[in-house]
């Protein structure tokens, strides 16, 4: 995976348009964590797994990956 450039990033974020706002996804009754959608980007956080998704948080790992393969957003419930 490629390191981004958080100065190239910030303007391209600034350039699109924000297509889903931050929100709360739930997942198995607790909040799971937040999502934002711009235009050609989708920014997810993964409540209580830090940057081992897989290791401390595998089933939500697993929605996230599943909803990327299917060209979804991950699913709210």
């Amino acid at each position: 995976m490629a390191p981004i450039c958080y100065t190239c990033s910030t303007s391209v974020l600034q350039s699109d348009t924000i297509i889903e706002s931050i929100h709360c996804k739930c997942f198995m009754i607790q909040a799971g964590g937040y999502v934002v959608g711009y235009e050609n980007l989708t920014f997810v956080t993964v409540r209580g797994a830090g940057h081992l998704v897989p290791r401390y948080q595998p089933a939500r790992g697993l929605a996230i990956f599943s909803s990327f393969l299917e060209g979804k957003l991950p699913p709210s419930s």
